[in-house]
């Protein structure tokens, strides 16, 4: 609870005033408001009470180091993320991340190299082999829920072509997702499955790479690895999925099923940088980003710890990508490599970034401020270097001497020094620079080192913005690339809308959201405390929780929102329940977890 320092008011501070005025000067009798010395008391009262308003104050950067002292950092909100499904792809290839999606005005791009392949489903079909029921093609249902005869597939999938011995394939679920189960993070599943595909001498088990769904319970990508050669059959090259182990509480519902899919973020990357590692063996880099290949380039090789030398003009860099040509790569002179590896640096930029932005005059003076033109800068991602001035330059000789000992090419670009992010503290840092609100500092006098002064100083080699909970509302049809003429034939769309996007948090409102989660450790004091947390149980479908104590025991009974049919649901929910409650419990005390039967369809 938070107390107020002096919660006097003016009128109070005026009041004791006025008395202490009749004890020290009983000869003043003239206390009218005309009077000079009267005005210079109110005068002073008031200032009194707004110096105890402003001390009594927390301001936001107090905030700030409370979080930094919990080892918190800064909320600056999450990006919004949806699914992008691919059609129309007549031959394999792979989408560079960071490639463009538009949605009218609003920007998403993909999140990683997204591989597509020609192959395609040719049919999914339910039951075994002597009773399957094709249910792609019944045009009557938009989703259907999964059933388990004793230890048959849930699903067969028919795939026009074979996947290669050694080679993986992914695909996407969408499945539905309102039944209110609790998120999880780590490993969890309700019941083990068994993906095979078909060979020459039956069903042999695929190697699961990676499940996002975590066994059918959340959409998301599947990828399996098949070590043999796959047969053909009247259904195509199948691949099925069974129950080997355990239970559902509730049967996963489908929507979809799709080969080429990846995730999108709701943001728009300005800048970016890519490093290689070359030699004179191998002097060729081949960037894989979507802004380098489309956008320009500034290359830098390193020159000391932190100091890196433009040499853009003394190399070749080939032009954008183009639909005929999916390569770009960048080859430095001959003369700046060696037979031991050189780290090059590739700033890549969207082509309106100059034209927005110019370089900042960085003065040389202490607590220099830089507004930048863009709103909703992700802070964290901010990189950047700084020309050296005249003063740098003269600290390279002793280095030129050393390269030309070396038989090196001494630095001729320009020489930038990388500067890091840090918190303004009570020390000086060399090379660092940081946030005074939406603004760039160097340097205050006390924090941060001062740069040398430079005209065309300031370099940017990462900077992302983010629009925030603004993915959140409707965004409409993402079904637009920014660059059509690089992908031919194949479109995309996406059919879940984006999720999770929120502006970032003041200090304070995340300080406040934080006093639940610092207490919570061996909390397990009020029944409240117990049921909540027991609520909250990762990967369950909970409707209520009860709690008692009896001889050291803390026991707690579970309700499941569905009835649950099957004995390994039951032992799952338990299970569960007492690993998540276990953290919590108090010292030298027990846990006693019980799952009990609704007492009305539905739950509680």
């Amino acid at each position: 609870m938070e107390k107020s320092l002096d919660d006097s008011s003016y009128r109070e501070i005026y009041d004791k005033a006025m008395e202490q005025l009749q004890k020290r000067a009983p000869w003043w009798t003239h206390r009218e408001l005309s009077d000079p010395g009267i005005t210079l008391l109110e005068l002073w009262a008031l200032l009194t009470d707004m110096q105890s308003f402003y001390l009594d104050q927390v301001q936001e950067s107090h905030y700030h180091k409370y979080l930094k002292l919990l080892g918190a950092a800064p909320d600056e909100g999450e990006c919004a993320r949806t699914w992008i499904f691919f059609d129309h792809v007549a031959k394999e290839c792979t989408i560079p991340r960071g490639t463009k999606l538009l949605a009218d005005k609003m920007v998403f791009e993909l999140e990683e190299d997204t591989a597509l392949t020609a192959n395609c489903l040719t049919g999914f079909y339910q039951g075994d082999d002597t009773n399957r029921i094709e249910v792609m093609r019944m045009r009557r249902k938009s989703s259907f829920a999964l059933t388990q005869n004793g230890h048959g597939p849930l699903f067969t999938l028919g795939l026009k072509h074979a996947v290669t011995k050694g080679q993986e394939i992914t695909f996407f679920i969408l499945l539905n997702e309102q039944e209110g189960r609790n998120p999880v993070e780590g490993e969890f599943c309700m019941a083990q499955l068994a993906w095979e595909y078909r060979t020459s001498k039956g069903w042999k088990k695929a190697q699961v790479v990676f499940d996002e769904t975590r066994g059918l319970l959340y959409s998301g990508q599947i990828r399996l690895r098949v070590d043999d050669e796959m047969t053909i059959s009247h259904i195509g090259y199948g691949i099925r999925c069974r129950i080997s182990q355990g239970d559902y509480d509730v049967m996963p519902v489908l929507y979809k099923i799709c080969l080429n899919t990846g995730r999108a973020v709701q943001r728009d990357t300005l800048c970016c940088e890519e490093s290689f590692a070359l030699t004179k063996d191998c002097p060729r880099a081949f960037v894989e980003s979507y802004l380098a290949k489309t956008g320009e380039l500034q290359v830098f090789i390193r020159r000391g710890e932190d100091v890196w030398e433009d040499i853009t003009q003394d190399c070749e860099i080939s032009p954008p990508v183009t639909a005929e040509c999916r390569e770009r790569s960048v080859c430095p002179a001959e003369g700046y490599l060696s037979d031991q590896e050189t780290e090059l640096r590739i700033v890549c930029s969207k082509q309106e970034l100059n034209r927005q932005y110019r370089p900042c005059h960085i003065t040389g003076v202490t607590s220099q401020q830089i507004a930048f033109p863009w709103k909703g800068i992700m802070k964290r991602q901010l990189r950047l270097m700084l020309r050296q001035g005249p003063e740098e330059k003269l600290k390279q000789e002793s280095a030129g001497k050393l390269y030309r000992e070396q038989g090196q090419q001494e630095p001729k670009g320009k020489l930038y020094r990388e500067y890091e992010q840090q918190e303004p503290e009570e020390t000086r840092f060399d090379n660092a620079w940081h946030w005074q609100g939406d603004d760039l500092m160097f340097g205050d006098g006390r924090h941060g080192g001062i740069p040398a002064a430079a005209e065309d100083g300031l370099l940017l080699t990462s900077l992302v913005l983010s629009a925030g909970e603004e993915g959140n509302v409707a965004i409409g049809k993402i079904r637009t690339w920014e660059k059509p003429e690089l992908f031919g034939t194949v479109t995309f769309r996406n059919m879940m809308p984006g999720r999770g996007g929120r502006d970032g948090k003041k200090p304070s409102e995340q300080f406040h959201e934080m006093g639940e989660v610092l207490l919570r450790e061996n909390r397990l004091v009020t029944e409240e405390d117990i049921c909540r947390l027991a609520m909250e149980t990762p990967g369950l479908l909970i409707g209520h929780a009860e709690a008692d104590w009896k001889d050291g025991v803390t026991r707690v009974t579970i309700i499941p929102k569905k009835p649950l049919k099957h004995k390994s649901c039951v032992k799952k929910y338990e299970l569960e329940t007492a690993g998540y409650l276990e953290q919590y419990r108090i010292a030298a005390g027990r846990l006693k977890i019980s799952v009990a039967e609704q007492s009305e369809p539905g739950g509680m």
